[in-house]
């Protein structure tokens, strides 16, 4: 199956509240008035940060540590004071403590000045204006980006049977969400029995996965896997991060048997598509990912029944029950949309937010 990107950059959008008082409702609105239906120069207000030292007037250099934001070249950026105090430049160059304007600046600004990076963006809808009183106004403001925001791209760099894996552990936060949906089709003439028919035979998982993210490089990467990911373009495996299988013996070193106590796997998964590549976790940090070739049910010593699984290679080393963290399955994935939001408590160095949903793609999986 071969999944290709339409766009040749990601659509990006912002949306945020506007709480405007005396003068300042007043600039907004009637720049709101005028501009409605224009090109903005927006600025990406949670990638802001200050001038490390006074800019004079006429510079061609605006000291600033530029690494992880969104300033890129050819796009505008601002200096900032107040709502009707801005000087707007064009970027021609970019380094991890400066920036340098194309055109030198046209007045001084102090040290601490704000900058911010801006996009030329567009109102996807009219601005409703909410008046709490004669001199306070609300309103919820959407733009689109009208040029094309690229960022590098990145996918883990930890890879599985030429797949990457996804070894960040969602945020718990909230409870993490599963489930387990059929591709059906339900054949109902109105009259006699319905038939129900199953497409593909196979299971298409899907699973909730949360980033909770704090400061620069952080916030940076994250937005570096997405663009990796391109959408439901990129494929990756993804662990369900739950105890699935207890160990119950120990794994010799050339071992390629897993002893684990009776769960239904021979029953119920039969090395179904998802359902057989696990991921071993030691308590020393140490990971290991196998492929379950086979699985059947045994007698233990105990009188009790467990499961003895066959995977595709031996560890390496010994492991005893006690030095296993976890294990659990892995499917490969993609995210189940093509957007995703993005959700910014703060700047760049603050807390962002982030929740999507991976649905299995059982049919490729190696």
């Amino acid at each position: 199956v071969t999944r290709t990107p339409l766009r040749d950059a990601s659509r990006r959008s912002w949306e945020f509240a506007v709480l405007a008082d005396r003068r300042e409702r007043r600039w907004v609105e009637h720049a709101l008035f005028d501009w409605t239906g224009r090109v903005w120069a927006l600025p990406v207000f949670v990638d802001s940060t200050w001038c490390r030292a006074a800019v004079p007037a006429g510079a061609t250099e605006i000291p600033v540590a530029a690494a992880g934001l969104d300033f890129a070249v050819g796009s505008l950026a601002m200096l900032w004071r107040d709502v009707a105090t801005y000087e707007l430049v064009e970027v021609a160059q970019i380094a991890s403590d400066r920036i340098g304007p194309r055109a030198p600046t046209r007045r001084a600004w102090s040290i601490g000045t704000r900058l911010f990076p801006c996009r030329t963006a567009r109102l996807t809808d009219a601005p409703e204006l909410r008046r709490h009183n004669d001199r306070l106004m609300q309103t919820q403001l959407r733009f689109e980006a009208t040029e094309p925001c690229d960022w590098p791209a990145a996918l883990p760099a930890t890879r599985y049977r030429g797949f990457p894996v996804l070894e960040h552990r969602s945020d718990e936060t909230r409870d993490p969400s599963a489930s387990f949906a059929r591709r059906f089709d339900l054949l109902d003439g109105e009259v006699g029995r319905s038939h129900l028919d199953d497409l593909s035979g196979l299971a298409w998982t899907m699973q909730s996965h949360a980033w909770r993210l704090m400061g620069r490089a952080e916030r940076a990467a994250h937005r570096s896997l997405l663009y990796g990911l391109q959408g439901r373009a990129e494929a990756l495996w993804l662990p369900t991060w739950t105890d699935d299988l207890e160990v119950i013996e120990t794994i010799g070193e050339s071992a390629v048997t897993l002893t684990v106590a009776a769960c239904g796997i021979s029953r119920s998964l039969r090395q179904q598509a998802g359902r057989r590549h696990i991921r071993i976790e030691l308590i020393d940090g140490t990971v290991f990912y196998r492929a379950i070739e086979a699985s059947s049910e045994i007698a233990l010593a105990n009188g009790e029944t467990g499961e003895r699984l066959r995977m595709d290679a031996a560890l390496g080393r010994m492991v005893t029950p006690e030095r296993v963290r976890l294990v659990c399955w892995m499917a490969l994935v993609t995210l189940a949309g093509d957007t995703v939001e993005l959700q910014h408590h703060a700047d760049n160095e603050g807390l962002l937010d982030c929740a999507v949903t991976f649905a299995g793609v059982p049919a490729e999986e190696p």
